[in-house]
């Protein structure tokens, strides 16, 4: 199966469903491109996956503009840092959170990377 199919991105949402029960204060998944995490949340916000997971984390998306990365981290730091809920950072390979960002102690106990950032054909 290819990752844009319906029944992967199903299967991703139920794993990082499962990993928010197991997985303390900060997770972040990195996705292979925007396009993708388009697709991703398109997708889980048509089957319900998304209100499932924002139920068990506080869900926080990279920016698309660059201005906004500084007011998001604060807001995903306060939220991973103040309860044991934490909070989940979704993120692209190579974007702009991917690089230069120290996500130590409770701002990332866990880190997914779901696919590869392969050019798509």
């Amino acid at each position: 199966a290819t990752r844009s199919t319906t029944e992967m991105i199903d299967e991703l949402g139920f794993s990082i469903l499962s990993l928010c029960d197991a997985v303390p204060n900060g997770f972040v998944v990195f996705l292979p491109s925007y396009r993708y995490e388009s697709q991703v949340f398109q997708r889980w916000r048509s089957t319900g996956m998304l209100q499932q997971i924002g139920k068990k984390k506080c869900i926080h998306r990279e920016p698309k503009n660059s201005r906004e990365v500084d007011d998001l981290l604060c807001r995903y730091s306060a939220k991973a840092s103040a309860t044991k809920e934490g909070a989940l950072l979704f993120s692209v390979m190579g974007g702009k959170m991917s690089e230069g960002i120290n996500f130590a102690d409770h701002l990332c106990r866990c880190v997914l990377v779901a696919g590869l950032p392969f050019p798509d054909i």
